[in-house]
């Protein structure tokens, strides 16, 4: 249970939000820089560390708030996933769920929301609703619970050369099949490379990162150099140009 946001606060109260027994000796400074519980910053409110310590700094702290997952979304629902899958924009609608506190693509059965605390469930109007950083369409309800997902997929092959201009890698063999998200067999940049189609395995690729490769959709003889870059949990395709 979260402490108050206003009026008097006692050092007992802070004691027993910090999983201690209220009457036990208790320094602000020791407590703020986490002396006897590490303090907790998934809560909305946390001491911020400056110094002099203050009381004030505790107001509404919640010592077992829980992370946050969150996810993107292009912001259009479809009436289809494959008018979803095929949506192209900026991927800037953001949505959270679950405690995993990092960017965490969703599965059935989970309830997405609009803010951070989970308390604003989002109305999905019963709508397929894609995010290009999962690869997936997502059947979102009024109240926010996924029905279903659905995987977009797109294969290709890649160059296990790479160059840090564009031009000379498109000259390079392609030998490496991969997966991309969405459902446009050209490459777009936004769209994520992965080793399997169900896309739960990022590609790692073989030179690293900020550089450009060739690929080469799946059944067709065009070419394209595409940029490369690690997001963190993805590795994305930045920018590409036709060869």
């Amino acid at each position: 249970m979260a402490l108050q946001s206003s009026g008097p606060l006692k050092m007992s109260e802070i004691n027993t939000e910090l999983g201690r027994t209220s009457t036990a000796q208790i320094s602000i400074d020791d407590a703020e820089s986490g002396v006897y519980a590490t303090i907790n910053t998934a809560s909305a409110s946390y001491p911020n560390g400056a110094r002099p310590a203050a009381v004030s700094e505790w107001y509404s702290y919640d010592h077992t708030a829980s992370s946050s997952g969150f996810f993107t979304l292009i912001n259009s629902g479809q009436s289809s996933s494959a008018a979803a899958c095929g949506l192209t924009g900026p991927d800037s609608l953001t949505l959270y769920h679950g405690t995993s506190g990092v960017y965490d693509c969703p599965v059935i059965g989970r309830t997405v929301y609009t803010d951070s605390a989970q308390t604003t469930p989002f109305n999905g109007q019963l709508q397929y609703w894609y995010s290009p950083s999962c690869g997936k369409s997502y059947l979102i309800t009024s109240s926010g619970y996924i029905e279903g997902v659905f995987t977009c997929v797109e294969s290709g092959n890649i160059s296990t050369d790479s160059s840090p201009e564009a031009p000379e890698s498109c000259g390079f063999e392609m030998t490496i099949l991969v997966y991309k998200s969405g459902s446009s067999a050209t490459p777009v940049a936004g769209e994520t490379l992965w080793t399997d189609s169900a896309l739960s395995n990022p590609l790692s690729p073989s030179q690293g990162f900020d550089l450009w490769y060739a690929y080469q959709p799946s059944g067709s003889s065009d070419v394209y150099s595409v940029f490369l870059i690690n997001t963190g949990s993805t590795t994305q395709i930045d920018d590409v140009r036709t060869c």
